[in-house]
C-alpha cells in the first residue's frame, strides 16, 4: 500500500492500544490522546498521514472540530470518525461538515475496521494521484503555451518576460 501513517485520536488510551494492536500488522499506526496535540503533529508534518480517525467526544476539542480543520487545511487526508455516541445528528454532522469518509460506531469488529482503513488508504492514494496528474497537466499546458508564444510572437514574449522579471 502506501508508506504513510494512520493516526487514531481518542482520549481512551486502552482503545488506542487496541487499534494499534489490531492494525499494526497491516499499517503504521500512530496514536494520540489529545486532539490539539494531534492537530499540531499534523501541522508540523502535513504529508505524514494518509488517514486520520477521530473519536467524537474528547476533552479540549471534539472530533467534529478536528475533522473540520483537517478538511480545511489538509483535504487530501482521508477522515474517519469512530464513536460510541449513537446520536444520528453526530453522524450527519461528521459527514456533512467534516466530509468524513466513513462513520463507525464503537465497538467495531476487527475485520470491519481493517477493511475500512484499507479503503481509506486507497481513497487517499487516489486523491493524491489525481491531484498530481492535474498539477502535471497544468504545468505542461502552461509550458506549451509559453513555448508557442515565444515562437509566434518573440518580441511580445520578451516584453512580457521583462515585466515578470521586475
Amino acid at each position: 500500500m502506501d508508506d504513510k501513517k494512520i493516526l487514531f485520536v481518542d482520549d481512551d488510551e486502552l482503545m488506542l492500544m487496541g487499534y494499534k494492536k489490531i492494525l499494526g500488522d497491516n499499517f503504521d499506526v500512530d496514536i494520540e490522546t489529545n486532539g490539539i496535540e494531534a492537530l499540531e503533529a499534523i501541522k508540523n508534518v502535513p504529508n505524514k498521514y494518509s488517514v486520520v480517525v477521530v473519536d467524537m467526544k474528547m476533552p479540549h476539542i471534539d472530533g467534529l472540530s478536528i475533522l473540520k480543520r483537517l478538511k480545511k487545511y489538509h483535504p487530501e487526508i482521508t477522515r474517519l470518525m469512530i464513536t460510541g455516541l449513537t446520536d444520528r445528528s453526530v453522524a450527519m454532522d461528521a459527514v456533512n461538515e467534516g466530509e468524513t469518509f466513513k462513520f463507525l460506531e464503537k465497538p467495531v469488529n476487527h475485520e470491519k475496521l481493517t477493511k475500512v482503513i484499507f479503503e481509506a488508504v486507497v481513497r487517499h492514494n487516489v486523491i493524491v494521484s489525481e491531484k498530481e496528474i492535474i498539477t502535471k497537466t497544468l504545468q505542461g499546458t502552461v509550458s506549451l503555451l509559453v513555448e508557442l508564444l515565444s515562437k509566434r510572437h518573440p518580441m511580445l514574449f520578451e516584453r512580457a518576460k521583462k515585466v515578470l522579471d521586475m
